[in-house]
């Protein structure tokens, strides 16, 4: 699709965590990170716009210390910081634009032929970084405009419908980087997100049901052929692969924030509880129905073929 971003107007960036890219001061650099729950003055940029001699359109951005973003090499580590007084070829990027939901449009940026990605590296979380030759989720913002009423940012629970295919295998993948994947642990199928790599235990397929009142819900039937279910251990709701059969505690509520090739950013809620990875009693990033509000460990990278 086309966009441009207008030289007059002013711009927030959220990440795949969520969070806004923001100037943050740190260890002395003007930093680049995403990690505001909201915008505020720190986080609205106003674009600059140059036409290279091929033809293709380059932006940049200036934060409100009144310098421009800029691709630094920092001991081979190119990051993105706003401390820039005089423009430079630096000072420029690439965008490769995917959909446009209407109150903010999906953005890759490009520098030197790589992708600024959100990346987490020592006491630097989220921070942004030219870093990766092809685009993952964490290379995707969601650009708004701020600077007129009618397009402030959506909130974060805002849905978006989707639909799932029942003839196909999905895969999930954690705030962590990790798939989840259906792991046996203490005589129990567990659902943690602990593999780098998806194998066939990360595959489930997805129905759809309707509820009386009309509310769409979906069960999770992973590669054992049982469904995923809330089961109440000790007060503690984990999710399972166990249910030979559907009941209540097998049918979840969809959030869809976005979506983008064969890529969605999903939550699930059970109960009015939002399932989430939760490490409790030496067991990392097991999932669990277990808070009523959403936060980035709430939300799931949705992937299929």
């Amino acid at each position: 699709m086309n966009f441009q971003f207008d030289v007059n107007g002013v711009y927030a960036f959220r990440g795949h965590n969520g969070q806004y890219v923001t100037r943050y001061c740190r260890n002395n650099l003007q930093n680049l990170e995403a990690c505001k729950p909201q915008v505020d003055q720190f986080c609205r940029f106003k674009p600059s716009a140059r036409v290279l001699p091929g033809g293709q359109v380059v932006y940049g951005f200036m934060a409100d210390n009144n310098r421009h973003w800029c691709a630094v090499n920092r001991n081979g580590v190119v990051k993105v910081e706003c401390d820039q007084g005089e423009i430079t070829p630096y000072c420029f990027f690439g965008i490769q634009v995917g959909q446009n939901f209407g109150s903010y449009v999906q953005v890759a940026l490009t520098s030197g032929g790589r992708y600024v990605s959100l990346f987490t590296r020592n006491e630097y979380q989220y921070a942004l970084e030219v870093a990766k030759d092809v685009p993952d989720e964490w290379c995707w913002l969601q650009v708004f405009r701020v600077d007129r009423a009618i397009s402030m940012p959506p909130q974060l629970h805002q849905q978006y419908d989707f639909t799932f295919d029942p003839n196909r295998t999905y895969t999930l993948k954690g705030n962590n980087g990790q798939f989840l994947t259906r792991f046996h642990r203490n005589g129990m199928d567990n659902v943690e997100a602990c593999k780098s790599n998806p194998d066939q235990f990360c595959c489930f397929r997805f129905s759809t049901f309707h509820t009386s009142d009309g509310r769409k819900k979906v069960a999770m039937l992973a590669d054992n052929q049982k469904y995923l279910t809330v089961y109440n251990r000790n007060g503690v709701r984990k999710i399972e692969c166990c249910k030979g059969e559907l009941d209540h505690f097998c049918l979840f509520d969809v959030q869809a924030q976005s979506t983008w090739g064969n890529t969605a950013r999903i939550a699930f809620v059970h109960d009015g509880q939002y399932l989430t990875l939760y490490t409790r009693e030496g067991v990392q990033y097991q999932w669990e129905s277990c808070k009523p509000m959403a936060d980035e460990w709430c939300w799931y990278t949705l992937q299929w073929n």
